[in-house]
């Protein structure tokens, strides 16, 4: 049997929970003096900006190794593929200058790279054999590709 149509709707009003007389009240007060909203207002900021300064507290931090010897690898990788290219671009050569494979006049090219930790390249790339850098903070030395 299927009841009748006025006992299954009802107003929204009676659906919706009134907020207590607590919540009005804290709804509707007025701070006790006009100096208040601005303290809440200055606290808040405040602490707003010392959470934005621990975020970015680590932007002046010294370049880890790690860092940097992924970015000495990222250089070797892109020197190996720009002589890998040109090998094939030129059938018969066994090797090539690390002079005639940077800059926008070689081909292929690669743009000019930034040395991260005062490194040094191989100045010459050998057809099958791995691209290296030396000297990476003084210290470390980084080997790229058979």
């Amino acid at each position: 049997m299927m009841p009748d149509a006025s006992q299954t709707t009802r107003p929204l009003k009676d659906l919706v929970a009134a907020p207590s007389s607590f919540v009005r009240g804290w709804l509707n007060a007025r701070p006790r003096h006009p100096l208040i909203n601005f303290a809440v207002m200055l606290a808040v900021s405040l602490g707003l900006w010392a959470v934005a300064g621990l975020v970015f507290s680590r932007v002046g931090e010294p370049v880890t190794p790690r860092s940097q010897d992924k970015a000495v690898t990222n250089n070797l990788r892109a020197i190996k593929a720009a002589a890998d290219q040109y090998f094939l671009e030129h059938p018969g050569v066994s090797s090539v200058a690390l002079t005639a494979l940077v800059g926008p006049d070689s081909t292929p090219p690669l743009n000019s790279f930034q040395t991260v930790a005062h490194e040094t390249y191989s100045p010459v790339i050998v057809k099958g054999q791995a691209v290296s850098a030396s000297g990476i903070a003084g210290a470390r030395t980084i080997t790229y590709g058979p």
